[in-house]
């Protein structure tokens, strides 16, 4: 039986990293993609009116690298999770068009986890936002919100404005989280109504860090 058990978190393991890289390819070609676009009107139209474009391709451009180094290293902010996240929120806004704005909240100050879970905790948070952006639309507001529990880390991303109203097949970020989740023995939902896009992961919290 516990062969079987480490045997299935391997594979959930495995799962995980090869669904990341995947998409982290194809996101990485459309971000450059967008940017890219917005500068090459602007060198065809050589006016002022393109200059605005250009301000946002650079700015989305620095927040992409940004998101990046963040997510790669977690102990540059000594895994503490809360300022990672509040950056990881101000880095994934700029150059985006978010008319509510993007909000984080916690009521913890400062909480410093593992090097391993809190990447994993930065890498859902990532999914959730970009998820959330992606599907939502209108005026309303992005949240990302973090609460802990004795045992667990719950973290939570909404869009409180009009979902797609179809039913679609799940997509490579919500396999990604659920694959995340899974890999450290949590839980994943995603619910989406008619106004509301919705996402909670639940992870254990164990192990804890010595600082």
């Amino acid at each position: 039986m516990h062969r079987d058990n480490r045997s299935r978190t391997t594979r959930a393991r495995r799962a995980a990293v090869e669904l990341i890289l995947r998409d982290e390819q194809h996101r990485t070609a459309n971000e450059l993609s967008s940017a890219l676009a917005a500068l090459k009107l602007t060198v065809r139209d050589h006016g002022a009116g393109a200059l605005p474009l250009v301000d946002s391709a650079i700015e989305r451009l620095e927040g992409f690298v940004a998101v990046r180094r963040i997510l790669a290293n977690p102990e540059e902010h000594g895994c503490d999770i809360v300022e990672c996240l509040r950056d990881l929120a101000i880095a994934m806004e700029r150059g985006r068009p978010i008319p509510g704005g993007l909000v984080f909240t916690t009521s913890t100050l400062t909480v410093r986890l593992v090097p391993d879970l809190a990447r994993t905790v930065l890498r859902i948070a990532h999914e959730m936002l970009t998820n959330t952006m992606k599907h939502g639309s209108g005026p309303g507001e992005v949240v990302l919100s973090l609460r802990f529990t004795r045992r667990s880390v719950l973290i939570r991303c909404e869009n409180s404005s009009r979902a797609p109203r179809e039913t679609r097949s799940e997509g490579a970020g919500l396999r990604i989280m659920r694959a995340l989740c899974a890999e450290r023995g949590g839980a994943f939902s995603c619910t989406r109504g008619a106004d509301t896009f919705h996402a909670l992961a639940r992870l254990p919290r164990l192990p804890r860090p010595d600082v």
